[in-house]
């Protein structure tokens, strides 16, 4: 363990400069390709399929979904209008893309609830309930049920988020001070046990 500690050492001194600028180099042209229309896109569909957080990004685009369009046509204001507003108003390209589409199809004179359920987009109960909705004529007050519904589940996911994280970081660091602590007390032993 000592000899792996100071090898790594040694590796820093010899490469580090040269791993900071590969690492700032990869990072910019990240940052760059990100900013681009196709990098977004796919970084956005990606973070998506991620276990947990993609859950929480669903069901935050669900609620502010579900919550936005309510409140527009509770307004007067009609679902196309609606539609076109919050497509600009999501901060995930590929749940915008949904919405665009979902408007496209709601102009060609399709239903809303079908033109929603893609996969990884919105949680699947929100197409159901906008059926519900569409059939009964109260699509505004089943997307406030909804949106409820969204809300309080978000709050469950963001605090297992933090119950995770934290006994994570805890770990970790405590696995980096401790290999040290080990490393150094094993060459203090072998020191010791060299000179009897």
């Amino acid at each position: 363990m000592t000899q792996v500690l100071i090898d790594f050492s040694g590796w820093i001194k010899i490469h580090g400069l040269t791993s900071v600028v590969v690492m700032a180099a990869v990072s910019i042209g990240g940052v760059i390709w990100y900013r681009t229309d196709t990098g977004r896109l796919w970084c956005d569909r990606a973070v998506l399929r991620l276990p947990l957080i993609g859950k929480i990004i669903r069901v935050a685009g669900t609620a502010l979904f579900a919550r936005a369009l309510g409140i527009l046509i509770n307004s007067g204001v009609t679902v196309l209008d609606a539609l076109r507003t919050m497509e600009e108003l999501g901060r995930n390209r590929h749940l915008n893309q949904i919405i665009g589409r979902a408007r496209s199809r709601v102009f060609s004179g399709g239903a809303l609830a079908a033109s929603l359920e893609e996969p990884n987009g919105y949680m699947a109960m929100l197409p159901k309930m906008v059926a519900v909705g569409e059939s009964a004529g109260t699509l505004d007050d089943v997307l406030d049920e909804v949106a409820k519904f969204y809300e309080n589940q978000l709050e469950v996911l963001i605090r297992q988020l933090s119950a995770l994280v934290e006994p994570a970081i805890i770990f970790f660091v405590g696995g980096v001070v401790g290999y040290v602590y080990i490393a150094f007390f094993l060459a203090l032993y072998g020191g010791m046990g060299g000179k009897r």
